[in-house]
């Protein structure tokens, strides 16, 4: 079993019941941290929901941001059911997530960035190397905005992933997120 101390968040907030802690990571399961306040040293409740991969090659791994949703979802109840706890007694939810990248339209509906062309395949995950190329073309300018990221771009940093280089098209109006902006604004 994990614990965590928490007397220093009990001193800060008093009344604070329960607080969620989702991570998803670079494995694409979602773990999912409940924080009790009754003791100052309570058990972190886990629970894994697993999301499909569809990979392409050894370069290409692409997700779907509904099935990231729905493990999310999944893991919630899951974990909420295992401690006993209401979803009314939870005050306050945090997400942490890599940095993969989501593509939707301007209504918020998943754009493929797939070569298959799937719609539900709208997530390019971090360590997903499809841009090698557009990185390299980014490193040889040298333009001193790298220092900001460690002194050059990766394949799997948001910033080369190069959708219309890779893919032949543009997402038409749409947007690109990372996985965290999509989850913190799904209802």
């Amino acid at each position: 079993m994990i614990y965590v101390d928490l007397t220093l968040l009990n001193k800060v907030v008093e009344n604070v019941m329960f607080c969620l802690g989702l991570v998803v990571d670079l494995c694409s399961r979602i773990h999912l941290i409940i924080f009790c306040k009754e003791e100052s040293k309570e058990m972190i409740v886990s629970f894994h929901a697993k999301k499909e991969n569809n990979r392409y090659g050894f370069i290409c791994l692409d997700q779907s941001s509904t099935d990231t949703w729905l493990a999310i979802c999944t893991a919630v109840k899951r974990a909420l059911s295992l401690s006993d706890v209401a979803g009314e007694e939870v005050i306050g939810i945090g997400f942490a997530a890599t940095c993969s990248l989501v593509a939707v339209d301007s209504e918020g509906q998943p754009v493929s960035v797939s070569w298959s062309g799937d719609t539900r395949r709208n997530v390019i995950v971090w360590m997903d190397h499809r841009a090698v190329k557009q990185a390299e073309r980014i490193n040889s300018f040298s333009s001193p905005v790298l220092q900001y990221c460690g002194g050059s771009i990766s394949p799997e940093m948001q910033p080369p992933k190069g959708i219309c280089k890779n893919l032949g098209q543009w997402l038409g109006g749409g947007w690109t997120l990372a996985v965290g902006e999509i989850v913190c604004n799904r209802r």
